[in-house]
């Protein structure tokens, strides 16, 4: 009998210490902070075009990253870490012609292995010579106040000179340029960061006038970063940890003007299968980080499906007593 309770004794006691090495990190505080960051995106669910992601980027986005001027809160306690950021996954292009028919879009079936990886210039547009280097970005504001014009000015390392413009009638604002005379130049990328210091206000006090991030982010909106994490897993596919990446920035000016200059050259298009939007938060009352993913999945007929996930964890998990006891039970 004796041997009957102490065989009971043990089993409870491992089902309590597997019990408490489950539940030991999570932190009582973390629900409360979960459910204020969820309290921020009220519109997110709504979205359901590709344009509405947009117009929830430039309204409700921006107000959570930048309603405090001056601070990087989110919300009353939790501060942003780092820049929010725009990861794009897109499908391959397919082939068009059938014995019955030409198509004008066709596209590979969007899964782990079979997804879009190349370089592309703005717009989409293929590179015709590999050896292009983005080394210039400038920002400008238009002489309208509802959709302001962005120009990037890109130096290509070629053999010959080459100077090309995009027709107007295109709505592609990008141009490349190499202009022999680098003063000129100099002068002229001044003149168009004052335009949009002077002309486009977001009515959150003093920002900085030039980014240097944002620039080298909207250059790199349109090129594949490979990624180290795990998969991100939606309502509707799995997606790779690599994406096309876009920096939103810490001004809130350029930020919507780098916005507006992907908006207009279709960074969001009929392959795209998915945007994902991460943001870092840090809250120094319950010494809690917080990484928000707020997914945006298109399906066929090009309508959405949103989902919405913040994962809370300790950075440092073995403190005091408790985390004594947890090094204890996870090497016994």
């Amino acid at each position: 009998m004796s041997t009957i309770l102490w065989d009971v004794f043990k089993h409870f006691l491992v089902v309590a210490v597997v019990f408490y090495l489950a539940f030991s990190s999570m932190d009582t505080q973390g629900y409360y902070m979960e459910k204020s960051l969820k309290s921020r995106f009220p519109t997110f669910q709504k979205i359901n075009t590709l344009d509405k992601v947009w117009t929830w980027s430039y309204n409700e986005l921006q107000k959570v990253l930048f309603g405090h001027p001056g601070s990087k809160l989110l919300d009353d306690q939790s501060y942003r870490v780092g820049a929010a950021a725009f990861k794009q996954f897109r499908s391959q292009k397919g082939h068009c012609r059938t014995d019955v028919a030409t198509f004008p879009h066709c596209k590979i079936d969007f899964s782990l292995k079979k997804y879009e990886s190349a370089k592309f210039g703005v717009g989409w547009r293929a590179l015709s010579d590999s050896r292009i280097n983005v080394t210039d970005l400038t920002i400008k504001d238009a002489n309208t106040t509802d959709v302001p014009d962005t120009n990037i000015n890109a130096t290509f390392v070629n053999d010959t000179n080459i100077n090309a413009t995009d027709s107007r009638e295109t709505n592609m604002t990008a141009s490349v340029e190499i202009d022999n005379d680098i003063n000129s130049t100099e002068r002229e990328r001044n003149r168009r960061q004052r335009d949009v210091s002077d002309d486009w206000d977001i009515g959150h006090g003093s920002v900085e006038k030039d980014d240097p991030s944002v620039a080298r982010s909207m250059a790199s909106a349109w090129v594949y970063t490979s990624g180290s994490s795990l998969p991100y897993s939606g309502q509707v596919d799995t997606y790779t940890d690599g994406a096309y990446m876009f920096g939103v920035g810490n001004d809130p000016r350029q930020s919507v003007l780098a916005m507006r200059h992907l908006q207009e050259n279709g960074w969001l298009d009929d392959f795209t299968e998915a945007v994902l939007v991460e943001i870092n938060a840090y809250n120094a009352n319950t010494n809690l980080f917080a990484v928000i993913t707020l997914l945006v999945e298109f399906v066929a007929g090009r309508g959405a499906k949103t989902s919405q996930g913040i994962h809370m964890f300790k950075l440092y998990s073995y403190v005091g007593t408790s985390g004594q006891l947890n090094i204890a039970f996870q090497r016994g």
